[in-house]
């Protein structure tokens, strides 16, 4: 190993333990031994001009890697490493959240991994060394090039008994199964019931699952035949493809015909700070926990430059929650549905105050299959279901029941 990889490990461990993400000795041995270069030979950079946005190629001699590729690889950024046209398709996540996830996924020696989402290889590189044991990883990714190369970099670095195998991650790897762990890499709209049915009891998912524009990491645990989910951090993964290919039940298309500039203006809502702030309001706790109670609620969530609010796409009309208010955009003859919009918005605001403005850790989350019915209690305040590609997702406030 050359001073200067030695060097550029060591100031990532350094990086992250003061991140705080790394609590335990494996992990962070891992990333020590890891190198994560050596599973890297080309990147793109994200450039703009005044015209466009281009992905910009870089390119790494693994065998005699330069000090400023070493200092970027090396830092905390993910890396996009395939595009199809210019949307990325596969990438190396930052590191600071792969370290986070693989603390939550409490690995021990012994247990059976089975990774979603191959990307590189670096993060089942890691597994393998947290695990002790190369042949207790599985990983699948759909892309037949990614699984080539990747393949090819675990067997050069001496982890070639990692199972590696090309095929839509939503069957999961029932050779393999059950597992003890299942972490998923990519954005999901759903989780797939091939994954529940592959986890040993006591077993549990990591998944970045979809809420809004957000993919908030939801923990799932097997107990017999049942599961329990709750939302344990935060995350921003490339869209998944195949059978859990993108698909978003909130309104993530353009209202056409609004003004660029606001009708008006109102002060912030209840609950929700705005002194202080500057960029995206989804930057703030309060405002991101706003915004996933909207994510159970309401269809009608939106996004644009300015913020997240509600959308009446009909009738050309949407409010938008900001870092400075909440601001009202609509077509000359939308008023009435732009004054529409903005009571539900207040309304919501006021209900989400009352439940004690919950975070988005404070729900317990549940997936059945779209072939049952979704059995909420008989005081259904606090509870809600989400319409997903093959399950129900049932979001309970436990709380909110004797609030």
């Amino acid at each position: 190993m050359s001073s200067f990889v030695s060097a550029s490990l060591d100031r990532l461990v350094s990086d992250l333990e003061s991140a705080g993400v790394l609590q335990s000795e494996a992990v962070r041995r891992a990333f020590r031994r890891v190198e994560r270069h050596r599973f890297v030979t080309h990147w793109y950079c994200l450039m703009a001009d005044s015209r466009r946005v281009v992905w910009s190629p870089e390119t790494l001699d693994r065998d005699a890697p330069d000090a400023e590729s070493l200092r970027r690889i090396y830092s905390d950024r993910p890396l996009v490493t395939r595009l199809d046209g210019s949307s990325p398709i596969s990438s190396s996540t930052s590191p600071r959240l792969m370290a986070s996830m693989l603390e939550a996924l409490d690995l021990r020696p012994g247990m059976r991994v089975l990774e979603i989402g191959t990307g590189t290889g670096y993060n089942a590189a890691l597994l393998a060394e947290i695990l002790q044991d190369a042949g207790s990883v599985y990983t699948v990714d759909l892309r037949e090039d990614v699984v080539e190369e990747a393949r090819a970099s675990l067997r050069e670095e001496g982890y070639e008994e990692v199972h590696v195998a090309c095929r839509d991650g939503y069957w999961g790897y029932v050779e393999g199964a059950p597992f003890d762990r299942i972490i998923v890499t990519v954005g999901c709209s759903d989780t797939s019931p091939h994954w529940l049915e592959q986890m040993a009891a006591g077993g549990s998912l990591l998944v970045p699952l979809l809420h809004g524009i957000l993919h908030p990491l939801v923990r799932i645990v097997r107990e017999h035949e049942s599961t329990a989910g709750r939302v344990i951090g935060s995350s921003s993964f490339i869209p998944s493809s195949g059978a859990l290919r993108w698909v978003n039940p909130w309104q993530s298309y353009c209202v056409v015909g609004l003004p660029p500039q606001p009708c008006w203006t109102r002060p912030a809502l209840a609950g929700l700070p705005h002194e202080g702030l500057s960029g995206n309001a989804l930057e703030d706790p309060d405002h991101r926990s706003f915004h996933f109670f909207l994510s159970l609620c309401s269809r009608e969530l939106w996004y644009s430059v300015y913020g997240y609010g509600l959308a009446d796409p009909g009738a050309g009309a949407a409010v938008v929650v900001s870092a400075h208010g909440v601001h009202g955009f609509a077509r000359p003859e939308s008023g009435a549905a732009l004054e529409r919009l903005y009571e539900r918005l207040v309304g919501l605001s006021s209900a989400w105050c009352k439940l004690g403005r919950p975070s988005a850790g404070d729900y317990e989350l549940s997936f059945i299959p779209r072939t049952d019915e979704p059995n909420l209690g008989a005081d259904s305040r606090g509870e809600w279901v989400i319409e997903r590609i093959t399950s129900w997702e049932v979001v309970r406030l436990p709380h909110a029941r004797t609030a």
